[in-house]
């Protein structure tokens, strides 16, 4: 029997960029949109991606238009031409790129640009990623001068830039092996993009201490070339594991609780809908935003909202931050108002919604501790939770001070890259990202989320990007997977990497709109199902489980052992089910099907939930 379509498992019928996989002795690459991504040396990651790529000057990235592709392809080496065009409302730039890629371990791309306007851009050339995987590992700069320095990768995620006036890079990601990344053209700077859950560390062209945007003038040309040179062998076995080899389901001990679920709502299109589409006990919480000069009859809608799904409402307050006790007895009369007595305030300044440097504070505005100080002074009794309703990375420029009970951020799946492999891979980053939280935070508590795969706004431009022909697009509000087997699959994977205890609640969708679980014909998305189980959970003791290729999160219900999976590979992964445990697969239709035992495959992007009938010999 087939599987699900395109439509079931993505949303949408654009089809995915073309991939071809390219050899040259102990090298391997994959091609996509004529970038090299994936490179491994004797079956070692050595580099994430190589990258060339031009953004506008509200960063906005084309989409660049590839011509004359010429592919050769030996046993020692491959080759690769092609001429690109970028054309927008901005300008125009065209460019010719020469890969060459040797059985030695060598990589060389040459890229001859040239205006053909004048082209306004924040950044056009080489970006090179360095695999999550390298945090904590020694690194070699060399400047402009030279110099070699010697550093490392940062372990925990740092919000400045780690390393500038960059000309090349040398790392040692396995025993044996040694890479070196050289580049040409402009000095590079590198960021830690797990800031924004890319599971990579970027190392790109032009510092972001020059002026930006800048102008390439017509005719102008822009040549630059990276060169990899991989030395030395890997130690030790080199085989990598695949699924067909690792097929068990292994259950651990206890790590804590399942944390609670919540829902959100920031926007009034969240709040209307149908109720009889949804089902009710889906979440322990309904985050409500509030601002100073909304409607109050949003907070009383929100306030029915939560008794119909079983729900404890909360408000989100964000203030300007320039009168904390006027800001504060105005959060107090809306609630009086909306005859609303929350347990929880969330509470941030209205500043977060842009990024801002690392301790900066705009003129006249206060930090959120006095916020939080006044809030409590005016007399609300529940706990009070600071942080922003942007992503990570705003948070951790600008953490709260200690004054809350707990913190919370939110994340999106699509800030840099939209493609499968990446907007999954952003799920391995989260650990890090809840680390460095608790690090910053003081070891608070954290309220994760909203974690969505679109973007709710744009803290590092003017407005999220349109979406009208629904493909996958960085920083759009309306990623037509949020609504398939993919969104099921991601907010398992979200799930899944939150195990540390630290996690209070965690937030992954809206009831209605763009970010929520059931449409308007009433159709309930694949996601519905997924936070109907994790909702049910709350609460109950976790247990660790690891299975290759499947993100998964188990817990204990009574005698049982429930664990809820998804495939977040493009490639299927069989399972060998031990004899007391049952599977069934989550449909487009949002409904699980019928129970599977002995051996069974979970598709790629697919969801299922195992079922252990006794705890005894796990």
């Amino acid at each position: 029997m087939s599987g699900p379509g395109a439509l079931d498992l993505f949303g949408t019928q654009e089809p995915p960029p073309f991939r071809r996989l390219l050899r040259a002795g102990r090298l391997s690459a994959i091609l996509e949109e004529g970038n090299l991504r994936d490179i491994h040396f004797d079956d070692v990651e050595v580099l994430r991606a190589i990258n060339y790529l031009a953004r506008d000057s509200a960063w906005g990235t084309y989409a660049a238009t590839i011509a004359d592709l010429v592919i050769k392809e030996t046993a020692q080496q491959f080759d690769v031409t092609y001429s690109a065009r970028c054309d927008g409302p901005e300008g125009r730039f065209q460019y010719e790129m020469t890969v060459t890629g040797r059985a030695d371990g060598s990589i060389t791309m040459d890229a001859n640009g040239h205006a053909v306007t004048d082209f306004p851009t924040n950044r056009t050339g080489f970006v090179l990623l360095h695999p999550a995987e390298v945090a904590g590992l020694d690194l070699i700069i060399e400047t402009a001068q030279g110099a070699g320095i010697v550093s490392c990768f940062p372990g925990m995620i740092d919000p400045n830039v780690p390393a500038t006036g960059i000309r090349a890079m040398t790392h040692r990601p396995a025993p044996g092996l040694s890479v070196r990344v050289a580049m040409t053209g402009d000095l590079f700077e590198m960021e830690d993009q797990r800031n924004w859950a890319d599971a990579s560390f970027k190392t790109y062209i032009r510092p972001l201490s020059k002026p930006r945007p800048y102008v390439i003038a017509k005719g102008a040309a822009d040549v630059q070339s990276v060169i990899l040179t991989v030395s030395g062998g890997r130690i030790g076995s080199a085989a990598r594991v695949s699924p067909e080899d690792a097929t068990q389901l292994a259950i651990g001990p206890a790590i804590g609780v399942m944390p609670a679920m919540a829902l959100f709502a920031d926007r009034a299109e969240a709040l209307k809908g149908d109720l009889a589409h949804l089902p009710v006990a889906l979440a322990q919480y309904l985050i409500l935003r509030w601002q100073p000069g909304d409607p109050v009859d949003d907070l009383v809608r929100g306030r029915k909202l939560a008794l119909a799904i079983q729900a404890v409402p909360v408000i989100e307050a964000i203030l300007p931050a320039k009168d904390p006790m006027t800001e504060a007895r105005a959060v107090m009369d809306a609630l009086r108002l909306a005859d609303l007595v929350p347990p929880v305030l969330l509470l941030a300044p209205h500043r977060e919604f842009k990024t801002s440097p690392p301790g900066s504070l705009p003129p006249g505005e206060v930090q959120v501790d006095a916020l939080v100080a006044a809030v409590r002074e005016v007399g609300f009794q529940g706990r009070i939770i600071a942080g922003t309703p942007s992503f990570f990375p705003e948070f951790n420029r600008n953490p709260p001070g200690p004054l809350a009970d707990a913190i919370y951020f939110g994340g999106c799946g699509i800030v840099h890259a939209a493609d499968d492999l990446s907007v999954m891979e952003t799920t391995s980053v989260y650990p890090a990202i809840l680390a460095t939280a608790a690090h910053r935070g003081g070891a608070r508590p954290i309220w994760l989320g909203p974690c969505t795969l679109g973007a709710r706004h744009a803290p590092y431009g003017a407005t999220v990007a349109p979406n009208p022909d629904n493909r996958r697009i960085p920083m759009v509000r309306d990623d037509p997977r949020h609504k398939a087997l993919f969104g099921a699959a991601y907010a398992v994977g979200l799930a899944a990497a939150c195990g540390d205890p630290a996690v209070e609640c965690l937030t992954l969708a809206a009831p209605f709109g763009p970010f929520g679980m059931v449409g308007s014909v009433a159709q309930r998305y694949p996601l519905c199902a997924v936070q109907t189980v994790l909702a049910r959970a709350a609460g109950q003791v976790r247990r660790r489980i690891v299975c290759f290729a499947l993100a998964a999160v188990a817990w204990e219900e009574g005698d049982l052992i429930r664990a809820l999976m998804a495939n977040i590979t493009e490639t299927d992964v069989a399972l060998d089910l031990p004899a007391n445990a049952s599977l069934r697969l989550l449909g487009p239709d949002a409904h699980w099907a019928v129970e599977q035992r002995g051996k069974v495959t979970v598709g790629p992007y697919r969801t299922a939930i195992v079922s252990y009938l006794s705890t005894r010999d796990l």
